[in-house]
């Protein structure tokens, strides 16, 4: 089976690769704008090189391919700077990768988006179902992603679906991918180049955090699901736990100490009367990804140790 992965030399698509890899019924192909983008580690898979202004090239990606999963796109940051880029980006590309997928008679095309499509300081229990209610750029115009995406799926075009994905964490395959303003990957970061875990809020803001590990195996669970479990095509990927910021920044302040022997101090904003705001209660609901089978095996710890490894192997 061929698969085709977009954004290929970047953190998600990076490590999807790597993990789909073992999967001798797999054939993969990584898509990336660069001609010469050989990752090290993924240097024995397909590469093919993806211009988003030629369709001519987009049809070459797609052709004779099972299934595509798109995980390129413009980070947060940078869809913020630039409201067109994010358009351009996350959904006009999409957009154009869709149409010729299904033309090509590619029959599942997965779509990475976020979690910040519910918007932001979420609170309460959220679900599939819950209002999609963020106006930042990063988060609408993956929505606006989603609705080609999903409309497509309702349609009966093409096995459409979206990932919805929660805080995920993790080392990338290489150094040069762009996830370390990610809040668990900044933390491990801060402390191997400064001893020092540096937040730039309270901590007191709840998150459901998710390996990179378990991310990747949900999205290789869902490519291989039955069509008829895909319904309207939305899954909230994340670890279904809840924990706040200060207490992943304490729990990665612990590893650094018992497994790496050094301490790190932690710092952050002081609220004033903080004794009377309240935590709020906050469950980012994937009970929906596991009714279609996925085995959630969530292994923080070794994953934070091998992040704070690839840090330390290759940026200090």
């Amino acid at each position: 089976m061929n698969i085709l992965i977009t954004g290929s030399s970047g953190y998600i698509g990076g490590r999807l690769a790597m993990h789909l890899m073992e999967n001798k019924n797999l054939n993969i192909f990584l898509g990336s704008r660069k001609k010469h983008n050989k990752i090290k580690l993924l240097k024995d898979l397909n590469y093919v090189q993806i211009n988003w202004e030629k369709e001519k090239k987009i049809i070459e990606a797609c052709s004779d391919k099972h299934s595509v999963v798109h995980t390129a796109g413009l980070n947060a940051k940078d869809s913020e700077y630039s409201f067109v880029d994010a358009y351009k980006v996350n959904v006009l590309n999409t957009a154009n990768l869709l149409s010729i997928a299904i033309q090509q008679k590619v029959k599942r095309f997965i779509y990475l988006s976020t979690a910040h499509v519910y918007g932001s300081n979420l609170s309460g229990k959220i679900s599939e179902n819950s209002v999609a209610n963020s106006i930042q750029s990063y988060a609408a115009s993956h929505k606006a992603a989603e609705d080609i995406v999903l409309n497509a799926n309702k349609l009966g075009k093409i096995e459409g679906i979206v990932i919805r994905l929660s805080n995920s964490f993790g080392a990338p395959v290489s150094a040069d991918a762009n996830c370390w303003s990610l809040l668990v990957n900044d933390l491990c970061y801060q402390g191997v180049a400064n001893k020092k875990l540096i937040l730039n809020s309270s901590g007191i803001q709840k998150r459901d955090f998710i390996s990179m590990n378990n991310t990747v195996r949900a999205i290789e669970h869902l490519l291989g699901i039955p069509n008829n479990q895909i319904g309207n095509g939305i899954f909230n990927v994340g670890s279904g736990v809840s924990s706040t910021i200060i207490e992943m920044a304490e729990y990665i302040a612990e590893i650094f100490h018992s497994h790496f022997n050094y301490k790190t101090d932690i710092s952050k904003k002081t609220i004033h009367n903080a004794n009377s705001i309240k935590e709020k209660q906050f469950i980012y609901d994937i009970s929906k990804l596991k009714e279609v089978g996925f085995n959630n095996n969530e292994n923080t710890r070794s994953e934070i140790i091998n992040l704070i490894q690839f840090v330390k192997k290759n940026f200090c």
